[in-house]
């Protein structure tokens, strides 16, 4: 069978993917084989100098995803992730969004739901808060970002957390004869209600004896689900469906049930009792096809047969992918001798111009859980979920500084991943996995890919220095965008009381935590007050952060810890006034603070690794052992005093209430 010439799936391949497909085939593969061959790994195919980037890395072929967290009491957790993108007139452009459907297919107990948006858009913001609530999530919260340029769409990235009983989800390994069910549900953004339906279902067949797994269909349609289902299971598939022919078998395979359906896989002569539950749960469902002993995926119509492939042929790409190395060179800009740029002698006006802009960039917010249900606005300490019994609390928190991306791709990277898991300790959590989502530029935008490769470098470098788990890791490639959203989950033990970044009272120490080197470039305040000018940007010391994680964590759990505060966007005048916005009514705070520095890098530099943090008087000696124990640098900088001013030293001078004014934003 000949396709037709026009744009086809199969034009994505390269001279190394035909012939490792001919190599794995052992014969030249027909047209229709290569077009189902191309479809099914066409995420793959489009982002191929991000995966070959990944896969030369060291430890990057090893470095699986895993987006189940075992926890010590046998239970297990899932962390799911998703983007949409939106264009003004509401329509969707881009949506590989199935946060709630992955927590669904495993009968979860959603914890946590986060969204992080990129510019205010109600009706977004409205479609987020009805899944929750469909589903039942007691915790909804996330940020409004709204970036520097004019955007003509809206971008959504939502991810979900939720936990499973120990053993609650076991199934019957699948064998030859187990028969493949397509349940629809619908579109979850068209009907929120849908995930809550499948919920439903799964928690009620989960555990039974004939369950041999499920599987959503995602954008990537039928055809992918099932070859992948049949990868990671090392069974053969047969596909039987009306209707089909060679002319739109690659069509069929693709669209059939995206976003709608998912696969459920159940023993043979058990499919009374599927239909039964599934009609119980107000949903449709039709058998597609059964599980084969031979690794052979094959598709017919009603009486013919049209396709058939052996299953390690897929895996084409890991041999020609991996033959390629990218070495991108960007262009290096001179930076600018800011020893030349005269200081200024105060401070208190740029201090409020980056809060009022951080309060128009930048808006968190919680739906409170009473009655009646309330938007209210935080201060972007992370979402926290009820105690989960013999688990304690879980933390979700995300980076708020991926605006180094065009700065310094590479660095951006590794700060990206350093900041997701620093902001998490400081609420006292220790982080279990984070979750990486980037939109990188696409296979046409040849000049700005070496972004995205430099930014996979960064992330890469930080994940394994760090020691961390990846729970889902997706690029998506979208026409020039870099961004990337890291977001962090871990746990809080059930005796302590999650650590928030407000001062509490008078007479307690103010202290930082690392050494403060003042780094500029790229900054905030650079941003704001010198666009223009180049200067070396903010370093991260990898091989320190987990011993500032270790102090931290260990100050906290002993209980001599009043706030930790990561110092990020803005620097450490930010840092403090936001403490002090978020802390209790009527306080203040008194630096002195000497660095053989710039006054303005003193005040806004974003040293990395560079934690905030206050104590009662009489834990400064238990807390000075910690540091010390660990070979981290901690020096007291200051007091909270009861006059509801911000000073330090002599560069600002502002009333507490103001700067509290100029972040009172709707």
């Amino acid at each position: 069978m000949t396709i037709k010439k026009q744009k086809t799936y199969a034009q994505l391949l390269q001279g190394a993917d035909r012939s490792a497909i001919n190599y794995l085939l052992r014969l030249k593969p027909t047209d229709l084989e290569l077009e189902f061959l191309a479809m099914v790994n066409v995420d793959k195919l489009k982002m191929r100098p991000y995966l070959e980037t990944i896969m030369r890395l060291d430890d990057g072929v090893r470095n699986h995803i895993n987006p189940v967290i075992q926890c010590d009491n046998g239970n297990s957790i899932l962390i799911s992730g998703g983007t949409k993108l939106l264009l003004q007139n509401g329509r969707v452009k881009l949506d590989v969004d199935f946060t709630l459907r992955e927590q669904a297919i495993f009968g979860n107990h959603l914890q946590v739901y986060y969204s992080d948006i990129s510019k205010p858009n109600n009706t977004v913001i409205n479609k987020f808060l009805r899944q929750g609530r469909a589903s039942k999530i007691k915790k909804l919260g996330g940020n409004i970002n709204v970036p520097d340029q004019v955007q003509e769409y809206t971008l959504l990235q939502t991810a979900a957390v939720g936990t499973n009983e120990k053993n609650s989800f076991v199934v019957t390994p699948p064998s030859a004869g187990t028969e493949i069910f397509c349940v629809t549900a619908g579109n979850s953004w068209k009907n929120p209600k849908s995930d809550f339906s499948i919920n439903s279902l799964i928690k009620t067949i989960k555990g039974k004896p004939w369950l041999s797994g499920v599987k959503i269909i995602d954008e990537k349609g039928l055809g992918t689900a099932l070859v992948n289902f049949a990868q990671t299971h090392n069974v053969g598939i047969s596909v039987k469906i009306t209707g089909i022919n060679p002319k739109n078998l690659v069509g069929k395979l693709r669209d059939w049930g995206a976003y709608e359906d998912i696969l459920i896989f159940i023993q043979a002569g058990c499919d009374k009792k599927i239909k039964k539950y599934v009609k119980e749960s107000s949903l449709k469902v039709r058998k597609i096809g059964v599980i084969q002993k031979d690794r052979i995926f094959s598709v017919s119509g009603q009486k013919k047969s049209f396709l058939s492939l052996s299953i390690p042929v897929f895996d084409y790409y890991k041999i020609s992918f991996d033959s390629v190395h990218h070495i991108q060179t960007p262009d290096k800009k001179k930076t600018t001798d800011f020893s030349k740029i005269k200081e200024k002698r105060f401070y208190s006006s740029p201090l409020k111009k980056l809060l009022s802009r951080f309060a128009e960039e930048r808006k968190s917010w919680n739906l409170t859980e009473g009655k009646p249900r309330k938007v209210i606005r935080s201060m972007n300490y992370g979402l926290v979920s009820s105690v989960v019994p013999n688990s304690g609390m879980m933390v979700f928190t995300s980076a708020d500084n991926d605006y180094f991306t065009s700065f310094e791709p590479r660095l951006s990277g590794k700060l990206t991943v350093a900041n997701a898991v620093r902001q998490i300790v400081c609420r006292g959590a220790k982080p279990v996995a984070i979750s990486i989502r980037n939109i990188f530029p696409d296979l046409k935008e040849e000049k700005d890919r070496w972004k995205g490769i430099e930014i996979l470098k960064g992330q890469e470098e930080a994940v394994r220095v760090l020691g961390l788990t990846i729970a889902n890791r997706h690029i998506l490639p979208f026409t020039d965008q870099c961004v990337q959203h890291i977001t962090s989950v871990g746990f809080i033990p059930e005796n302590q009381t999650p650590m928030t970044g407000g001062l509490k009272q008078e007479g307690d120490f103010i202290s930082i935590l690392g050494s403060h080197r003042g780094e500029l470039g790229g900054t905030k305040y650079m941003q704001n007050f010198y666009p223009d000018i180049r200067v070396n940007p903010p370093t991260v010391d990898l091989a320190m952060e987990p011993r500032i994680h270790e102090v931290l964590l260990k100050s906290i759990q002993e209980g001599f810890i009043q706030s930790a505060y990561n110092v990020s966007a803005g620097g450490l005048a930010v840092a403090i006034a936001l403490s002090l916005i978020s802390g209790e009514e009527g306080i203040g705070a008194r630096i002195h603070l000497s660095r053989k520095i710039r006054n303005d890098e003193l005040l806004f530099g974003e040293t990395q690794g560079l934690i905030l943090i206050s104590f009662e008087e009489n834990n400064f000696i238990k807390f000075e052992r910690i540091c010390m124990q660990n070979n981290i640098p901690a020096t007291t900088i200051g007091r909270v005093t009861g006059d509801g001013k911000f000073t330090f030293n002599n560069l600002i001078n502002v009333q507490v209430k103001d700067m509290k004014n100029l972040m009172t934003i709707g």
